[in-house]
């Protein structure tokens, strides 16, 4: 989670979702939709386990989700990775 202009941003558990939320009565006030990068993070590991062949049967796909959101105010630049993820995103949030 973040503090960012007086809204908390967080990750929503297990989906590819960050929410920004008011604090003061705990509604949310925009969502903004993250699969893209869940999906180019599943990308690499499937090529990954393919050069390794290796099968995917057992992958434990519960624990691959969106987990960390960083916010560089300077840049206004986010950071966006996951649980178990290889890669961390640099992105612009309009």
């Amino acid at each position: 989670m973040q503090w960012i202009d007086g809204q908390i941003w967080a990750n929503v558990f297990q989906t590819d979702h960050i929410v920004l939320i008011d604090p003061k009565d705990g509604y949310i006030t925009k969502a903004i939709d993250l699969k893209a990068l869940h999906d180019a993070e599943m990308d690499l590991v499937r090529q990954q386990y393919s050069e390794q062949n290796k099968s995917m049967n057992y992958y434990d796909y519960g624990n691959n989700v969106l987990n960390g959101i960083a916010h560089d105010p300077q840049e206004d630049i986010w950071y966006v990775t996951g649980k178990r993820w290889n890669l961390l995103f640099k992105i612009k949030i309009n």
